[in-house]
This record gives C-alpha cells, sequence and structure tokens, in this order.
C-alpha cells in the first residue's frame, strides 16, 4: 500500500487531468480520488483497501456470525422439540399403564362383588349379620401387600391380570321396596380391587335377617 505522499500527489494529477475547472471541485474530486485508488491497485473486496474501511469482508463477516448465531438458535429449538416429543411419549406411557391397572382394579372389584352372597368363597358368607364392620377375608385392610390374590384370566398365569382384594362386611340395612323388612334385610358390603392402584366399591346383597349365604 502507498504512503500518504504518494497519494495525495496521484489525487492531484488526477483532479488537474480530469476536473481542471469544475464549480463542484468537492464532488468530483471524491470522484476523481476513488478511480485514481482503484486504478493504482487500492481497491479490493468491494472497497477500498484503506485504514478504517474493511469493504465487503467486514459484511461477510458479520454475516457469518448472523447464520452460526441463527443455526445455534436452531439446534436450540430441535432441542427443545426432541425433549418435549419425549416427554409427551412419557406421559402417554404413564397414562396407558395407569388405565390398564385401573381396569385390572376396577374388574377385581366385580368379580368379587359377584360371589358375594352365592357361597362361591365360604368366607364371604355372613353368620353373624349383627357383627359390623367385619373383614371376611385374611390380611390387612390397611397393606395391599397381604391382600388374597386371583386373576381376571381363569387358571390364567399373566400377572397382568392378577389382583388383589379385600372384602369387608359393613352392617345390615332395609331391604328395598318389594321386599317383607321383618325378613329380610340388605347386608352392605366394601370390595376393594388392586393392581398397582386401589379401586373400592360398595355393594349390598338381599338376605334373610339370621343370615345370609
Amino acid at each position: 500500500m502507498m504512503s500518504l505522499p504518494s497519494l495525495d500527489k496521484i489525487l492531484c494529477r488526477s483532479l488537474s487531468r480530469e476536473f481542471p475547472q469544475s464549480p463542484y471541485h468537492g464532488f468530483l474530486w471524491k470522484r476523481s480520488w476513488c478511480e485514481s485508488v482503484y486504478e493504482i491497485g487500492l481497491w479490493k473486496d468491494g472497497g477500498p483497501d484503506i485504514p478504517g474501511f474493511g469493504g465487503l469482508g467486514d459484511i461477510r463477516g458479520f454475516m457469518l456470525v448472523v447464520i452460526l448465531v441463527f443455526l445455534s438458535l436452531l439446534s436450540l429449538l430441535g432441542i427443545w422439540a426432541l425433549n418435549t416429543s419425549s416427554m409427551e411419549i412419557q406421559i402417554a406411557g404413564n397414562q396407558q399403564r395407569y388405565e390398564e391397572n385401573f381396569s385390572v382394579a376396577e374388574g377385581g372389584s366385580n368379580s368379587e362383588a359377584t360371589r358375594l352372597g352365592y357361597n362361591i368363597r365360604p368366607e364371604y358368607n355372613v353368620t353373624d349379620p349383627t357383627r359390623i364392620n367385619f373383614d371376611l377375608t385374611a390380611g390387612s385392610y390397611n397393606d395391599c401387600s397381604t391382600w388374597p390374590t386371583d386373576n381376571l384370566i381363569p387358571s390364567g398365569t399373566d400377572n397382568k391380570c392378577a389382583y388383589g382384594y379385600f372384602v369387608t362386611y359393613l352392617y345390615p340395612d332395609i331391604p328395598p321396596k318389594g321386599y317383607d323388612a321383618d325378613a329380610f334385610s340388605a347386608y352392605k358390603f366394601r370390595i376393594d380391587g388392586e393392581h398397582q392402584v386401589v379401586i373400592e366399591m360398595g355393594g349390598k346383597k338381599i338376605g334373610v335377617k339370621s343370615t345370609m349365604f
């Protein structure tokens, strides 16, 4: 790159050669100066190669930074979308498992309710109706691990359909209309089914006042 004295001489010669007597001296001087700089090879990368002016090189650098920032934002957006999708899959899986457990536990409660009063399970026979809040099954009501178990599928070995159950006789009540209240009672029960979740339901059976089969 030329020193400033040499550049001044070139500019002066260019001015005197191209615009010797111009009333727009300042404007034409700038134009002549740019053309002279281009002629001597000082114009590089779309701009003059002089201190304080970087030309298109500065623009390219700025665009590179913008593109890198944009790509970083896209990467963060992709990571966020991936995490969101994974979380939604986990939520859907948990919901599916909960519904399966709920269905098995509910099925177990219904299954045990249908066995009340038909001597299918001897332990469900109420021999003393005056003994209220009496547990008819073995185990502790507050500890599901001690409850007896059964399977919704007869002779099934698949644990997906296995359930625990607990049946409690509550108290005798007035029978519904159409029954002789002096001879019959509505015996009320609480039936719990368990398969990861516990489903509790109530039921009643109509029987003679003295006993229930």
